[in-house]
């Protein structure tokens, strides 16, 4: 923090606090994550906009980041670059095939050259969409960091090479896990909105999804993934749909919307109950974690006041794990952006942002691994 605020002192944008340290920490985590750009790096996006938003403290802001990233990478080294040499670097084509294929090297050394030669946009929109409209609601968590790496790039220009290339081993890693099985279902596409215009269909998932979300109550107890943590893995993998879209062509855009339909159909539907409000301000609400208090609370509250009231909370205190401290970070900020981009219902986003963050919940569950690891033995 010392270092950091030292840094500051140097030439910076006057928009953008700590620039300098937050590049620092997002060429460390480019470098460190074995498997490419993971959720702690993403949440540096996060914390950046917010510390520069003014909706969190910018020293506060780097010393999460700093700390998340610290504790996840702490006692790695750096990734070993890519240095196969490729033909054709520059075509997208071929890069998108060695991603869809796990060639790893391949897709880093290719990703790096057309970051490098023709740009993030086209990457992102020739590589990256692409292969996430193959399969999005499995590779909704790679959507939500892909969203972020390009935040990144186009924050931190010099560094973009190294984020981008990040980006593409970890979507690659993702695609062989999806592929090979990997612990995750296979989705049902839904036409269920084949009426609507993109994006008018994802505003209407999104808002589906948020609804499911504000019916979580103070526990909640059920076989499998707690529902929580299922609802919020939606939200920003749909919020991450939203972010794509304007790079999609109109098949790769119907492609997203169904497979967004179809997570949103298989969701649950919590029924957890919540408690009459007792008077307070938000303040006390979080502090209590009273998730009653804070819904009365916030009535007739700006939505925008009430996510920047919520960005320190979510940051600093409703989970302590660097991992949930991360996804946390970027459901609130998913939701937040999905809320500005429906702003007649923004609402029901706050609604879900309360319900996922206020009530307090315990962040590992030993009996439901050990349940879960003995149904997978069969004993």
């Amino acid at each position: 923090m010392s270092d950091a605020l030292a840094l500051d002192r140097l030439p910076r944008p006057a928009d953008a606090p700590l620039h300098t340290a937050f590049e620092l920490l997002v060429r460390d985590a480019s470098d460190r994550a074995p498997w490419g750009l993971d959720d702690p790096a993403a949440a540096v996006a996060d914390l950046a906009a917010w510390s520069w938003r003014g909706d969190l403290d910018p020293a506060l802001g780097f010393a999460v980041a700093a700390s998340v990233l610290g504790e996840a990478h702490a006692h790695r080294g750096a990734r070993p670059v890519a240095m196969v040499a490729v033909d054709d670097p520059l075509d997208s084509a071929r890069c998108l095939t060695d991603v869809l294929g796990h060639r790893l090297a391949e897709a880093e050394a290719r990703a790096r050259r057309i970051t490098r030669d023709r740009g993030v946009d086209v990457l992102v929109r020739e590589v990256f969409v692409p292969a996430l409209a193959t399969n999005l609601a499995a590779l909704g968590d790679a959507g939500a960091q892909l969203v972020r790496a390009v935040f990144l790039a186009e924050s931190f220009p010099e560094a973009a090479e190294d984020v981008m290339a990040s980006a593409a081993v970890m979507l690659t890693v993702t695609f062989g896990c999806v592929r090979t099985g990997g612990g995750f279902d296979a989705v049902d596409p839904s036409s269920r909105y084949a009426d609507r215009a993109p994006p008018d269909a994802l505003r209407a998932i999104a808002r589906a999804v948020a609804a499911r979300c504000a019916k979580l109550g103070r526990r909640d107890a059920s076989s499998g993934e707690q529902p929580h943590v299922t609802l919020a893995r939606a939200i920003r993998a749909v919020h991450a749909a939203h972010a794509v879209l304007p790079s999609c062509d109109a098949a790769s855009a119907q492609q997203i919307v169904d497979q967004c339909a179809g997570l949103e159909a298989r969701l649950p539907t919590p029924d957890g109950h919540v408690a009459s409000a007792s008077p307070g301000d938000l303040a006390e609400a979080l502090e209590t974690r009273d998730l009653a208090m804070a819904r009365a609370a916030v009535q007739g509250m700006d939505p925008a006041a009430v996510f920047r009231a919520l960005a320190p909370f979510a940051a600093t205190t409703a989970v302590a794990r660097p991992y949930a401290i991360a996804t946390t970070v970027q459901t609130v900020e998913a939701l937040r952006a999905l809320g500005l981009a429906d702003a007649a219902n923004a609402g029901v986003y706050v609604d879900a942002a309360l319900a996922l963050t206020v009530p307090w919940r315990p962040e590992r569950d030993l009996a439901r691994t050990l349940d879960a690891a003995r149904a997978d033995s069969g004993r």
